[in-house]
């Protein structure tokens, strides 16, 4: 991963750096139809919102989409990992919006100083280092490992995965599955643990993740947690059928693969008008999903 050092630069609080009104590659998402955004909101920024000056060293690791669960866990902890060995002196700087929600995740990588960005401010930076920024759903093997043998150590559990989860967004806004109290039912049945992530601290989710044997979920964010199972643990993956001519979303299986967890998608039928996979909800085909669930422990109990 290329990490660079750039000096009197432009950071949003999003964190796109541009300097002479340049984009710096490496703080954003690469994407042909997405570099013109970047540009415009940056700008905007630059001309519209207050900015902060910072004399010294600092670095940057978030993106303009880690507010997101799954761009801060993929993404932007990796980019931390990459530089760990080259932040004796510098300052990582981050939104304050962050704070509560995602700065108990830094611990196993970072426990220096940090300068919360405040709302509504940029910054411009004397000295900003860089690490390079991925392609969404691109994932440096050796760095996704780590993150897991790291994080596993924090806690240091001495234990056998041996719980079932089943990963709720019975209290999300979007991607809901309609029929959740038929799963639930079913699930409990077969010695599920029903969570909803929402009432779960950072750490929580990461214990329950190296506890668990076999984990199930609808597409979302909550499964990103899939970095922190142990090799050999299982996932059922619940998503929309692919609509014509798309293709279907791999991110969680392709995480799974990396990380040498068996992974099993099993495609609904959308519930409503909606069937994209971002917001659509699914109704979930129960005698289909108790047939994998016993499919898979039978693999898990040989």
């Amino acid at each position: 991963m290329k990490t660079i050092v750039a000096h009197n630069v432009f950071l949003t609080r999003s964190g796109i750096a541009m300097k002479a009104f340049r984009l710096i590659d490496e703080s954003i998402h690469r994407y042909p139809g997405k570099r013109r955004h970047f540009w415009k909101y940056t700008l905007f920024q630059f001309f519209f919102r207050k900015k902060l000056k910072l004399k010294g060293k600092y670095f940057v690791i978030h993106n303009h989409w880690c507010p997101g669960y799954y761009h801060w866990i993929t993404e932007a902890l990796p980019r931390l990992l990459s530089v760990h060995t080259m932040l004796e002196d510098r300052i990582l700087v981050l939104p304050i919006s962050f704070q509560e929600k995602l700065g108990a995740s830094l611990a196993p990588l970072y426990q220096g100083e940090i300068f919360w960005i405040p709302e509504s401010k940029n910054l411009l930076v004397d000295d900003l280092l860089i690490p390079e920024n991925p392609f969404s759903g691109r994932y440096e093997p050796s760095l996704m490992k780590a993150l897991r043998e790291l994080y596993m150590g924090y806690l240091n559990l001495q234990l056998v995965p041996s719980k079932r989860i089943y990963i709720s967004r019975k209290k999300a806004a979007r991607r809901r599955v309609e029929n959740e109290v038929a799963v639930e039912h079913m699930l409990h049945q077969y010695g599920f643990e029903i969570v909803c992530f929402e009432d779960r601290t950072f750490w929580e989710q990461v214990q329950l993740m190296c506890e668990a044997q076999l984990l199930i979920s609808i597409h979302g964010a909550g499964l990103s947690n899939v970095l922190f199972l142990s090799e050999n643990s299982h996932v059922i993956e619940l998503q929309h059928h692919p609509a014509p001519g798309m293709q279907k979303d791999v991110l969680y299986q392709d995480l799974c693969e990396i990380m040498n967890v068996q992974y099993r998608a099993m495609f609904c039928d959308s519930s409503g008008n909606d069937n994209t996979l971002a917001t659509g909800d699914i109704f979930v085909d129960i005698p289909e999903l108790e047939n994998l669930v016993i499919e898979k422990s039978k693999k898990i109990n040989l």
